[in-house]
């Protein structure tokens, strides 16, 4: 094996508590749609806001034969984690 990667890219985290009425990120708007992404604005500890996080990993491999090291391949595979994250902060 010569790599190994593991990639979260299309992964997703919200905030279900949105629309709340506050400018939660400071920025002078109010519910705009980075508000709803826990990625993006992170929910402070005690808010009480819910977020849910789906996950989805991408993992690629690559390798290559001992004997002949010319000989290359790569394999790559996009799992969804079933078991979505739920946070209360």
């Amino acid at each position: 094996m010569t790599a190994l990667t593991f990639d979260l890219a299309n992964s997703q985290c919200l905030n279900v508590s949105e629309p709340n009425a506050v400018d939660d990120d400071g920025d002078g708007t109010i519910d705009e749609d980075d508000e709803y992404d826990c990625y993006a604005t992170i929910p402070p500890g005690a808010s009480g806001d819910t977020t849910v996080e789906s996950r989805e990993v991408q993992v690629s491999v690559t390798a290559r034969l001992a004997a002949d090291t010319a000989v290359q391949m790569t394999g790559s595979q996009t799992i969804r984690v079933r078991n979505d994250l739920l946070r209360i902060r």
